[in-house]
């Protein structure tokens, strides 16, 4: 027997109202991606909600993107908010376990949850994140590309064959280990003089700070700084996207 045809309502999903249809923040209902699941399926996500809700403060997270002034600026005048650094935290809660190698044993996970977090940022700290993201890596490919670039003028490679036959390859090889250290050793000292401007890692940013205590960490981090990318519009739907839950909700029902 052929299934009667049914238009979906913002009714027929339980959650739609609740502070559940606010963390979540979705776009719209018929971009939900959890609005067809059956009824066990929502209880467990309403329990994943509530784990994930009582590892946060009460305000939640908003802060984090809607500061108009630049969250990793460490002066008394920040600057202002024009892109925003995206990144997740995660937090050991709730415990689980997963199958890792060839024998597949289980052993506890390191993030029991994992959030997105968007930061508000001024250029100039985006500026500066981007030059110590890629200083080194930039300084190693000038170096192999000024090394090929050298090896490839005949004369000068017939001139060092003709006092050791392995020199080309030595030098090409030292001219990209110098690169490679160069960038290295200013990184390093872009970190330190950076470090007295600006917040390198989310975690030293005072909300963050907040949720650090409360046993959450930064689950992507390089050497001296966090790893992160750039947006230049907020993300306004996903989950804790919106303002306060209750907030969101309210708004949801007057839709």
């Amino acid at each position: 027997m052929p299934m009667e045809n049914r238009t979906y309502t913002k009714t027929d999903c339980p959650l739609f109202g609740t502070e559940y249809c606010a963390r979540l923040n979705m776009e719209s209902c018929d971009s939900c991606t959890v609005r067809d699941r059956n009824a066990g399926e929502m209880e467990a996500l309403k329990h994943d909600l509530d784990n994930l809700a009582a590892l946060l403060p009460e305000e939640g997270i908003k802060d984090l993107f809607l500061s108009e002034t630049c969250l990793f600026c460490r002066g008394e005048e920040p600057g202002k908010t024009e892109c925003y650094a995206l990144t997740d935290i995660a937090h050991p809660e709730p415990k689980r376990k997963i199958a890792r190698g060839v024998f597949r044993i289980k052993k506890e996970a390191r993030a029991g949850s994992i959030l997105p977090i968007q930061i508000a940022c001024c250029e100039g700290c985006r500026k500066r994140f981007a030059l110590l993201q890629n200083v080194s890596i930039m300084l190693t490919a000038f170096s192999l590309a000024g090394a090929l670039l050298l090896m490839s003028i005949r004369p000068l490679r017939e001139a060092l064959c003709s006092l050791m036959p392995a020199l080309p390859a030595i030098l090409f090889l030292v001219i990209a280990a110098g690169g490679h250290i160069a960038g290295k050793v200013i990184r390093n000292v872009l970190l330190a003089r950076y470090g007295k401007e600006m917040h390198l890692s989310v975690m030293r940013i005072e909300k963050l700070r907040q949720l650090k205590k409360l046993g959450w960490f930064e689950l992507y981090e390089e050497k001296g700084m966090s790893r992160i990318v750039f947006s230049k519009t907020r993300a306004k739907s996903g989950l804790y996207t919106g303002g306060e839950p209750q907030d969101a909700a309210e708004e949801s029902q007057n839709a």
